[in-house]
C-alpha cells in the first residue's frame, strides 16, 4: 500500500472510557457494524476456545438483566444462547451486473428493539469478545476516513454522544494512528482476497473500486438505516454466493447458509 498520511486536525479531545455502554447499544448501533472476513474468523476462533463457564456466566447475567430468573440454571438455555452468539453476523451482497450476487462484507447483529450488540453484557457493562472486538469498536469514539488514492486517513470524533470524550487529545493520537493503519490494511486484505476469489471481470472491478481506489467512510446512523432498509428490501431473485465461506476462510451456521439461497 502506498504511503499514508495521518490527519488529526479534527481530533480535539482525548478519551477516557466511562463504561456506560453507549457505544454498544442505542440509536447509533441499531444497524450493527461492518465486519470483514478476518474479524469474523477471529471472533469465531475466540468463541470456539472460550470455556463453557464463561458462556454460562454471560447467559445468567442476560437472564438477570431481562428479569427472567426462572431460567437461570437451565443448561438448555445456555446451549441456545451459545448458538445465538455463534450466529453473530449477516452478510451484505453486491452485484456489478444485477445477476451475479456475492457477499461483499458482514454486519454484526444487534437486538433490533434496543440496538444492543449481542456481545454486550448489560449487567456487567463488558464486551464478551473484548480481546477480538472489531476495528470500528477499537476506534470508537473516533472515526477514520481512508482515502487510498489521496494517500490520507482523516480522523474525527463521533457525533458527541460518548461521555468519555474529554481531556487532551495528544494521548490518543498514537493509538489512533495505529488503529487507522490497521483498519486500512484489514480492508485492503479483505477486498484483495475477495477479488482473487471472484476472478474474471469482477476481480478487476473489485480491485479498481475497493483496493486501489479505496475510499472508506464510516456511515452515519442515518446512512446506516438507509443501507439496512435497502438490504432488507432486496428481492432474492438469485442466490447469494459467499466466497469466503466456500473457501473455508470463515465458518457459518445452518441458518446463515440457508439465508444465502
Amino acid at each position: 500500500m502506498k504511503e499514508i498520511n495521518l490527519n488529526f486536525r479534527n481530533i480535539r479531545l482525548g478519551f477516557e472510557c466511562q463504561r456506560c455502554g453507549k457505544c454498544c447499544f442505542g440509536s447509533s448501533r441499531k444497524i450493527g457494524i461492518r465486519l470483514y472476513f478476518q474479524e469474523v474468523s477471529a471472533i469465531q476462533r475466540f468463541l470456539e476456545n472460550t470455556e463453557d463457564q464463561k458462556f454460562e456466566e454471560f447467559a445468567w447475567d442476560y437472564l438477570t438483566f431481562a428479569a427472567m430468573p426462572e431460567l437461570i440454571g437451565e443448561l438448555e438455555f445456555v446451549r441456545e444462547f451459545r448458538q445465538t452468539l455463534g450466529d453473530f453476523f449477516f452478510s451484505v451482497g453486491r452485484s456489478f451486473d444485477s445477476r451475479n450476487y456475492f457477499v461483499e462484507y458482514y454486519v454484526l447483529k444487534t437486538f433490533q428493539n434496543s440496538g444492543r450488540c449481542i456481545f454486550y453484557n448489560p449487567l456487567t457493562r463488558e464486551c464478551f469478545i473484548h480481546e477480538v472486538k472489531p476495528s470500528t469498536c477499537r476506534l470508537y469514539p473516533y472515526y477514520a476516513s481512508i482515502d487510498v488514492p489521496a494517500g490520507r486517513i482523516d480522523f474525527r470524533h463521533h457525533s458527541g454522544e460518548c461521555p468519555g470524550l474529554k481531556g487532551k487529545a495528544e494521548a490518543e493520537l498514537f493509538r489512533l494512528g495505529e488503529e487507522g493503519l490497521r483498519l486500512a490494511k484489514l480492508i485492503r486484505e479483505h477486498y484483495s482476497t475477495l477479488a482473487s476469489l471472484l476472478g474474471g471481470e469482477d476481480e478487476g472491478r473489485v480491485r479498481d473500486v475497493f483496493v486501489e481506489g479505496m475510499r472508506y467512510v464510516e456511515a452515519s446512523p442515518e446512512e446506516a438505516r438507509r443501507e439496512f432498509k435497502r438490504m432488507t428490501a432486496r428481492k432474492r431473485v438469485v442466490s447469494l454466493r459467499d466466497y469466503f465461506l466456500e473457501n473455508g476462510l470463515i465458518n457459518a451456521s445452518a441458518s446463515y447458509r440457508n439465508s444465502l439461497l
